[in-house]
């Protein structure tokens, strides 16, 4: 299943994806919100979800799929939040499928929200929790 939300003043939609999830579901979800006026800043929270079903093609046709409104989230940003290895490595993919389809925004994999919504301007930093793990710099 998979839920958004719009926070206006802060132009940033954040998808809650739980459960299991296919290519299909998340590359419709992804063109509904980009055929519509999407905001600049989204963030993909992945921690409960079971991306099993998600293949390396998979993601593919997903970045096919809105490649034809990518132009309307020019300089925006999107962050991927992962709470398992493989799930991280998914997201590290969907960095490089970005940068090699030459989408205009940029696209971040991270283990936690907080460190998501810092890189996104959306949560103050000075919170005490930079994201990083301790000891790591």
């Amino acid at each position: 299943m998979i839920t958004s939300s719009y926070e206006p003043e802060l132009d940033l939609t954040i998808h809650v994806v739980t459960g299991s999830v296919t290519a299909e579901e998340l590359g419709d979800r992804a063109a509904q919100f980009m055929g519509k006026n999407p905001s600049l800043l989204s963030l993909w929270d992945f921690s409960h979800a079971d991306i099993s079903a998600l293949s390396a093609d998979g993601l593919r046709a997903i970045f096919n799929r809105a490649r034809p409104y990518a132009e309307r989230r020019r300089g925006g940003r999107t962050a991927l939040v992962f709470s398992s290895a493989v799930g991280f490595g998914m997201g590290r993919m969907a960095e490089a499928f970005g940068e090699a389809g030459g989408f205009p925004y940029e696209f971040r994999s991270f283990w936690d929200r907080d460190a998501a919504l810092i890189w996104l301007g959306s949560l103050d930093s000075g919170n005490g929790n930079s994201g990083e793990e301790p000891g790591i710099a």
